[in-house]
């Protein structure tokens, strides 16, 4: 639900100012309409920060859910309920954003709102609200708090591991980069210069490093704005780009990437299965709901495949048998173990606990094999510019003789 400021006009000359919450301006404008009054303007109300997308870093944000569920879980454990819950959060926290948020939260309990429709989509993710809305629905929701915080801790462990093993690669690619513009704008320029004079011919390959030279040389000061350009945009909407299905084909597409991001598709599917279950929802509303939230079209499809099958009265695990690409024989049976033992939660549990550290292996072993190629890659470099260079030069020294 969203707050919208108005001001209306009442048949007795009176004009009055308030607020009013409604789904959308539309919904507000009805909730509005009486033959007593005019609407003279209605505006949405923002609230600052909160209410802008993306409005912390991801690290920040993954933060600030699993602080704000931790805290929810141990009161209404104790016996609080949600409001109470909400209200006494907000009193004590001293984060400004936190406090926002809360208070926005509680602005629309107070109105009478679910605790789902109390949730700002701008601020909170899609799989978060639902999740607070299936544990609401099915009177679940401590055991959907606790969910959650599982999910996100193990989301926030997984990003930090990542992110640490990028920094060396990051690092060599930085300085790769800068050896480049100091190689092709200082060096070379001075033997272009020498040689151009004393040999009449060079070698194609040094025609073809000093003419990159020459043209680096001059657009460097654009060819530089443009890759700070292209690294702020991607940094700042790498969800866009994660979540477009163009993007999402290209790297299907790359090899070795390729088969990590099935891997991670398929982890992510399975945790998420996982808290949707344990939070009270069935499979088929599950399925569907995790395949309209999915952005991987091959794994859209296979997702409808795999509801039809149900559909038609086969089991979980002879459905997810037909999807070889994606699920491998051990998962299958580890399904089919589950569906026969009536605890398919705990196994999906285990499932996700193997491909997260099935995951872990295959990137340690990208990024390890990326180092070194990083490293080839600088020393190809600087060897084509010695040899384009030095060539030339004994050439020359020889002609002298």
């Amino acid at each position: 639900m969203e707050i919208y400021k108005y001001t209306i006009l009442k048949n007795s000359g009176e004009i009055l100012q308030g607020e009013i919450q409604g789904y959308n301006r539309k919904d507000a404008i009805s909730r509005l309409l009486n033959d007593d009054h005019t609407i003279l303007k209605i505006r949405r109300k923002y609230l600052n920060l909160v209410d802008k997308p993306l409005y912390e870093s991801y690290t920040k944000r993954i933060k600030l859910l699993i602080l704000m569920v931790n805290q929810l879980k141990v009161m209404t454990s104790s016996g609080l309920s949600i409001m109470e819950s909400i209200k006494s959060m907000e009193e004590h926290t001293d984060d400004r954003t936190m406090k926002k948020i809360l208070k926005n939260i509680y602005s629309n309990l107070y109105y009478g709102n679910s605790m789902k429709d109390s949730l700002d989509p701008k601020v909170f993710p899609d799989f978060f609200i639902h999740i607070i809305g299936v544990g609401e629905t099915s009177g679940n929701l401590e055991e959907a708090l606790h969910s959650l915080s599982l999910y996100y801790t193990r989301d926030l462990t997984f990003y930090h591991k990542l992110k640490n093993m990028l920094i060396y690669p990051t690092i060599l690619l930085f300085f790769s980069f800068i050896m480049l513009l100091v190689t092709t704008n200082f060096l070379i320029p001075n033997f272009i210069v020498f040689l151009e004079d004393g040999v009449n011919s060079l070698p194609w390959y040094s025609r073809v490093v000093f003419s990159l030279s020459s043209f680096i040389q001059r657009l460097w000061p654009i060819i530089l704005s443009l890759l700070l350009i292209f690294v702020f945009i991607f940094y700042n909407k790498s969800r866009w780009f994660l979540k477009h299905k163009i993007f999402s084909l290209l790297l299907l597409k790359t090899p070795i990437i390729s088969k990590l991001l099935i891997k991670r598709t398929l982890l992510k599917f399975i945790k998420n299965l996982e808290v949707i279950l344990l939070s009270g929802s069935n499979l088929t509303y599950a399925l569907k709901f995790l395949q309209e939230q999915n952005n991987n079209p091959m794994f859209q499809k296979a997702l409808n495949s795999i509801q039809a099958d149900i559909s038609k009265g086969h089991k979980f695990s002879e459905a997810l048998n037909n999807e070889e690409t994606y699920f491998s024989s051990l998962i299958v049976n580890m399904v089919a173990a589950g569906e026969k033992s009536g605890d398919l939660v705990f196994v999906l549990g285990k499932i996700s606990e193997y491909l997260q550290e099935d995951l872990d292996q295959k990137t340690k072993r990208f990024i390890a094999l990326l180092e070194p190629g990083l490293i080839v890659f600088m020393a190809v470099f600087v060897g084509l510019i010695l040899v384009s260079v030095m060539v030339p030069i004994f050439s020359s020294y020889e002609f002298m003789l």
